[in-house]
């Protein structure tokens, strides 16, 4: 199977993808399906291969803090504040997209 696409992410993120304690990620839009196969990008480094398992829609007053565990945070608002320091205001009225990915051995 080729892959074409790639999940990026901020170094910070590296050890909690590796670790599995980061399984999803909350992106603007939904470039991914269901059962693709991705590559894990951490700045300019490949770390994995993974599979998109699942893609919910959601809007930022709907977060929980277990979205929040999911994505590496300690709570629902520690994950918005890092989402606005991402996209800004603008995730306000934004449908977001949680895309839940499982990290292949």
């Amino acid at each position: 199977m080729t892959i074409h696409k790639s999940l990026k992410f901020k170094s910070e993120f590296k050890e909690l993808i590796i670790s599995k304690r980061k399984i999803t990620t909350i992106r603007l839009n939904k470039d991914f399906n269901e059962g693709e196969e991705v590559n894990i990008m951490v700045g300019n480094e490949i770390i994995g291969k993974a599979i998109i398992t699942r893609i919910m829609s959601t809007t930022i007053d709907k977060l929980t803090d277990i979205d929040a565990m999911k994505d590496g945070f300690k709570s629902k608002e520690e994950l918005i504040k890092a989402l606005k320091d991402i996209y800004g205001n603008k995730i306000k009225n934004h449908i977001l997209y949680i895309i839940e990915f499982c990290l292949k051995d």
